[in-house]
């Protein structure tokens, strides 16, 4: 990974082919040494990191006149634009593929809040809003997606000649509350250093600029700091590059973390850097013990990736169970999840445990989770509280260690709104949202994937090779089903032909064939279209919607709880409507 900084002065700044910047002094007003902020953007491998005023506009886009110029074609021309000042926003400026704060998406042409060390979703791509007087404030923790992101800058710089730094993994014994914890590791820091926390009982610290024996001294300011709590721990220690990668030096009075295990042969292929930066991150978390959510369209490999989420981890020795909440019948989903007794209904004719207990001290994928029905997700929150599940027909309830991983093609913000998808349980399931990139936005990894499929139908015998042709044609395809349908092209292809090599032939049978020229043409005037359809429901929606919270609001002289109750909504819920409609607040 190539790391470039630009600053507001330097003029047209371009350190590699994916991101750029125009930052033009006239562009951008003077700004005072220790105020603004830097924006760090994420396009396939290369992460950049642009200085922004302390106040203005800034568009980010493909366009030569943004603001920042990101060079990715997920991306819109003029795609966002981040409102600057006292209370940082961000615009979607109705943006082709859409814009996503925090995991949830925005609405086409809405403004919302925008917060320090938030991530916006842009595509392929990601957006990070960094305050440079972080220090200064007082700010000492992060969201661990983001300490990632600090993780692989300190890696990239080093291998360009940067300095040493070094990690710490902090693991408390006994019970200490999450919020007294961070609270604790936070005041030993200073102002170089950052952490987080990814797990319950668990917290990184990333040491900057620290060699070996300066390392030791700030480690082992953080120990005495806790221990002098009456808080006992165990805490390693990476030194870079010293230790790097495969020497982990123990330190204070802990023992090293033992390695994840190793990925199977029928892991992901990842040959494109869209790929291999998603699976650096599934990598990391499998470390923790997060909830995962896997987002992405139907065929993109969602499954495989919850499956290497495993092998990754230290679960990696017990079960790995999958449930497809729409393939099985709403009447059965409970039986499934949570297991039955015998006699708890017609056909249970002996106890037989659930998915979840019988992935206890493993994984468990709820694939398709968007289609789970509401009230077992009631009984799946409760489940996932209390780390204990209850057989149907039975009153006895379970203890089980297990970890979620949740899939979904759905969009479930939107699942929310529609009232078909419980929010407590999306914030539940939602430790860490990665978004897997469909295959049309990775295209080197087509032809690696055709070749393993073609291995795969052989059946142990040689497989035929795929010639030029062939592989020009897949990677001119818009693979609109993606791995899934590019697997069961090949299958045909290999079955079609009799001899030593795939022709392309082979693989074009029939219109649905359309290459990326095609695709192109028709895609644009469909999304158009298609954008235009929702825009105007929405818009229809929206003032529906205005027109009852209005009244609401005036009916109950402005109270927001009185005119929550009144709408059947949550304070929060009514409060988020407000936002997103531009509605005037009345009092709390």
């Amino acid at each position: 990974m190539k790391t470039s900084t630009t600053g507001p002065n330097e003029g047209a700044a371009s350190a590699g082919a994916s991101t750029t910047a125009r930052t033009a002094s006239n562009d951008f007003p003077e700004r005072s040494p220790s105020g603004g902020y830097s924006l760090w953007v994420v396009s396939g491998n290369q992460t950049s990191k642009f200085a922004l005023p302390s106040s203005g506009r800034v568009v980010v886009g493909r366009s030569r006149s943004a603001g920042v110029r990101v060079d990715n074609p997920s991306v819109s021309r003029e795609h966002v634009a981040l409102h600057l000042g006292p209370l940082p926003c961000v615009e979607d400026l109705r943006s082709i593929n859409g814009t996503r704060l925090r995991g949830l998406p925005l609405e086409p042409g809405a403004t919302a809040p925008l917060r320090a060390n938030d991530v916006l979703d842009l595509g392929a791509v990601l957006l990070v809003l960094r305050h440079r007087s972080l220090a200064e404030r007082g700010e000492r923790t992060c969201h661990p997606a983001l300490f990632e992101l600090h993780l692989e800058d300190e890696e990239a710089q080093l291998e360009c000649g940067g300095r040493a730094f070094a990690v710490a993994r902090i693991a408390f014994e006994g019970t200490l509350a999450p919020n007294a914890a961070e609270l604790v590791v936070a005041s030993a820091l200073d102002g170089r250093d950052v952490a987080c926390s990814p797990a319950p009982g668990r917290h990184d610290v990333l040491f900057f600029g620290a060699e070996p024996a300066d390392a030791d001294a700030r480690l082992a300011r953080v120990v005495r700091h806790v221990s002098d709590r009456g808080v006992r721990l165990q805490a390693t220690l990476t030194c870079y590059p010293r230790d790097r990668p495969s020497r982990i030096s123990t330190r204070a009075n802990g023992s090293a973390r033992p390695k994840p295990a190793a990925a199977r042969a029928d892991g992901p292929i990842a040959c494109d850097p869209a790929t291999t930066r998603v699976l650096r991150l599934l990598a990391r978390v499998a470390q923790g013990s997060l909830s995962v959510i896997l987002l992405g369209e139907t065929g993109v490999g969602k499954e495989v990736c919850a499956a290497y989420v495993h092998q990754m981890s230290p679960r990696a020795s017990g079960p790995f169970v999958r449930l497809n909440c729409a393939a099985i019948p709403e009447s059965l989903v409970d039986a499934e999840l949570f297991g039955h007794q015998r006699g708890a209904f017609t056909g249970a004719v002996s106890d037989r445990a659930g998915l979840l207990e019988a992935a206890s001290g493993g994984t468990v994928l709820l694939d398709e989770i968007g289609d789970m029905p509401l009230t077992t997700q009631v009984r799946l929150l409760r489940v996932l509280e209390a780390k204990e599940v209850t057989r149907v027909g039975a009153n006895k309830a379970r203890p089980i260690d297990v970890r979620v991983i949740a899939a979904t093609h759905h969009d479930l913000a939107e699942l929310i709104t529609l009232g078909r998808f419980r929010e407590d349980l999306y914030y539940r399931l939602n430790g860490i949202s990665v978004i897997l990139p469909p295959l049309r936005e990775r295209p080197l990894d087509i032809e690696p994937l055709a070749r393993h499929f073609l291995a795969q139908s052989a059946r142990g015998q040689s497989p035929p090779s795929l010639s030029a042709a062939s592989v020009a044609l897949l990677q001119s395809h818009a693979w609109p089903g993606n791995v899934r349908e590019l697997r069961n092209r090949i299958e045909r292809a290999l079955v079609l032909s009799d001899g030593p090599c795939i022709e392309s032939e082979h693989l074009a049978l029939d219109s649905s064939a359309l290459g990326a020229s095609d695709a192109k043409r028709t895609m644009p005037a469909a999304a158009a279209a298609r954008a235009e359809l929702q825009t105007g429901l929405r818009a229809e929606v929206d003032s529906l919607e205005r027109e009852r919270i209005v009244s609401a609001l005036e009916s109950c002289g402005g109270n927001q709880r009185a005119a929550a109750r009144t709408l059947g909504l949550s304070r929060g819920a009514l409060l988020r409507r407000l936002e997103r409609l531009q509605i005037a607040k009345g009092p709390g």
